[in-house]
């Protein structure tokens, strides 16, 4: 079940912001394989404010993390999950052209870097 000092699962929910965001930081690259220039490029294709975009990045690929990394333990993290999930819907992020959703977008931007250990 969970690991030790390094597992990822905890790191993620200890950066989790009170409001249900992740800001880039070298621990969430880490933790999910991002590396965060990967991240501010992904972010700068976000028709958004910049820090907004850089936390909706982060945010998304945090989630992506979670559930292809850790889904076998989802019922640890489905709470946080869930607060980032609104937290995503308040900031009413435009979908970019030439995918359906954000968790497409953000899987082609981030191409199997989730899924690497």
């Amino acid at each position: 079940m969970s690991g030790g000092p390094t597992d990822d699962v905890v790191s993620l929910s200890i950066a989790q912001e009170a409001t249900g965001c992740w800001s880039p930081s070298p621990d969430l690259a880490r933790a999910t394989g991002v590396p965060l220039e990967r991240m501010t490029d992904a972010a700068r294709e976000l028709a958004l404010a910049p820090d907004i975009a850089t936390k909706v990045v982060a945010t998304l690929v945090a989630l992506r993390a979670l559930r292809e990394r850790h889904a076998d333990r989802e019922i640890e993290w489905r709470l946080i999950a869930r607060k980032a999930e609104r937290w995503l819907a308040t900031q009413q992020v435009p979908t970019p052209a030439g995918v359906s959703s954000l968790d497409e977008w953000i899987a082609r931007v981030t191409p199997g870097t989730v899924l690497t250990r």
